[in-house]
């Protein structure tokens, strides 16, 4: 428990806390609450290339906070020399009209041997080597090499006039690029291909056809030794090209993103320019690994995940940094009894939060809980080869949760029966995503809406002024009802979120929404939820694009996705039922 803090609450402190937003553009709490979880810091260490995640699970975050220099990659193992290097960031997250620039793809590079994919990957291979000169060329204003680069690419593209959107110095210009390569392995170029770009046919029969030609790998070797010599590496990193889309723009998103995955694999060749992608799992498990050799790639990924012991830190920390801020506090202590991290929490308090809170609160009765406590520790046996069950950390940010929040909180059940169970375990099942894995957007979403009831609370009861210390030394600041309303409003929150992610899907989100009660049983059909909205959408196959995107989203949960979609079924998990 927190053993120094204020005998008494103000009431009006409340105004000024804040758990943060659930955007991380608009989070002014992200820096200030870094949550040091297993996937960032692996990712961190450098030995993989690209991240994955759902929706909601801070790839947007952590890639703010790269970018801000909040976070730094720290490489190891056989990398670490390049630990010392000066790091030089270059953050790319512009969304792609991926129809249009597949059309524009297709007429700008010239080569019936080159597949869409390929052709993608020589885009990408551009557009990373001019957005790494431009960068480059203001970091070393006085080298030769970069400034050499920077002339070839920009008779070529007009760097210094044209914009710096996603592939615009290759598209906004009147040039077709034709490709010049040593060798054709299975359609697709090698690591060592030349461009060259010419005139388009605006020029008239008295103007020189006017030809240059240059090597990318040649460009991006001169790079790799100028950034040694000057203990530097470059990171360049990609976001929001994995956006929900459908039919041709889908399969475009696809070669793009193939074509990048290529482009990528030619970055390792050098030590010194990285390339880290943030990519959706979902999208990334349904690309075609044939070409590249999904080992190899599936070896330089890590997936960003928060299980439970990370969700409760990442709350603990907000809930400690409003403490810090706003109650005059410098510091907290902290104390633990050791054997409570080997031997476990009681169970009883585990499978009776009701009667274990009841106890705990009663003043004639915590003499005998103590002592089922006592019991428990001392007749199970402890092995000192032995794991403890709850972590230290874990330990902490429990406590720290429960110096303002209720140890047992009131939900209801599918058949709208209200009861009540343990905060953690409740945390732990009611606000996963289809995936069955839950997302600090939706707990920032919940602990906001907590804090707004609990406001609402106070001001109905103005004679409220503080709230007391109690004997368990914490804060009873945050009400069941205000936790039980916030829960219901999410809910809402939630699919309303859904249903406005694209209009085309609005009236059968609605239809879902009004007739979820067929979730109630588990795994629903495939036949049945089509037969469910055909009355509002009578084309199938329009309804199989609906079904991926709810999947997508994470509003429904296919248990058994890689079988023929007629044999699959689907449930609703508990945050939309």
């Amino acid at each position: 428990m927190i053993t120094n803090l204020p005998k008494q609450f103000n009431i009006k402190l409340l105004d000024e806390f804040s758990f943060g937003q659930p955007d991380a553009k608009e989070d002014d709490l992200l820096e200030k609450c870094l949550c040091h979880i297993a996937p960032f810091e692996e990712f961190m260490k450098g030995g993989k290339d690209i991240i994955l995640g759902e929706r909601g699970t801070g790839k947007s975050a952590l890639f703010r906070l790269i970018k801000n220099g909040e976070y730094q990659f720290k490489p190891s193992g056989a990398n670490v020399k390049q630990s010392s290097k000066r790091q030089i960031i270059i953050p790319i997250d512009e969304e792609l009209n991926f129809i249009s620039i597949k059309d524009l793809v297709s007429q700008k590079i010239s080569g019936d041997s080159f597949d869409l994919e390929t052709k993608f990957r020589i885009c990408w291979e551009i557009f990373l080597l001019i957005r790494i000169v431009i960068v480059l060329r203001k970091e070393f204003s006085a080298s030769e090499e970069i400034h050499t680069i920077f002339s070839s690419l920009n008779e070529a593209f007009d760097l210094e006039v044209k914009t710096q959107t996603l592939f615009g110095h290759i598209f906004d210009q009147k040039k077709t690029i034709g490709i010049k390569i040593d060798n054709l392995q299975t359609g697709f170029a090698t690591p060592n291909f030349y461009v060259s770009v010419e005139p388009s046919a605006n020029f008239t029969s008295n103007e020189k056809t006017k030809t240059i030609v240059f090597s990318l790998e040649e460009y991006k070797s001169e790079i790799n030794r100028l950034l040694q010599s000057r203990k530097c590496v470059c990171y360049v990193l990609i976001d929001k090209l994995d956006e929900f889309v459908v039919k041709e723009e889908y399969e475009a998103q696809k070669k793009a993103i193939q074509g990048l995955l290529h482009c990528q694999r030619g970055f390792l060749n050098y030590q010194n320019l990285k390339l880290r992608l943030f990519l959706r799992t979902d999208l990334f498990y349904k690309l075609n690994f044939e070409s590249l050799g999904f080992d190899k790639i599936k070896s330089k990924t890590i997936e960003l995940k928060w299980p439970p012991e990370d969700i409760r830190q990442f709350i603990a920390r907000r809930v400690i940094y409003n403490l810090l801020s706003h109650d005059g506090m410098r510091k907290i202590e902290i104390s633990l009894d050791e054997e409570n991290l080997s031997s476990g929490f009681s169970a009883m308090t585990r499978k009776y939060p009701k009667t274990s809170n009841y106890l705990r609160r009663s003043p004639v009765a915590q003499f005998l809980y103590k002592g089922i406590l006592f019991i428990e520790k001392r007749t199970k046996r402890i092995d000192a080869r032995d794991s403890r069950e709850i972590n230290l950390n874990d330990a902490l940010s429990r406590c720290i949760i429960r110096t303002i929040f209720p140890s047992a909180v009131d939900h209801n059940t599918i058949h709208n029966k209200r009861i009540r169970e343990d905060l953690f375990t409740y945390l732990e099942s009611h606000f996963s995503l289809g995936t069955g894995n839950t997302t600090p957007r939706i707990i920032l979403m919940f602990l906001e809406k907590s804090l707004e009831n609990t406001r609402r609370y106070f001001y109905s009861n103005p004679d409220i002024k503080f709230v007391d210390l109690d004997k368990n030394n914490e804060l009873p600041l945050v009400k069941r009802d205000c936790m039980y309303q916030a829960y219901n409003d999410l809910k809402v929150d939630v699919w309303e979120t859904c249903c406005n992610i694209s209009n085309r899907w609005r009236e059968l989100m609605e239809e879902l929404r009004a007739k979820k009660g067929i979730f109630h049983k588990k795994g629903v059909s495939y036949q049945e939820i089509i037969s469910l909205l055909s009355k509002v959408c009578p084309n199938e196959e329009e309804l199989r694009e609906f079904l991926a995107f709810l999947v997508h989203v994470g509003v429904l949960n296919c248990s058994n996705s890689k079988i023929d979609y007629k044999n699959r079924t689907y449930n609703l998990p508990i945050l939309f039922k």
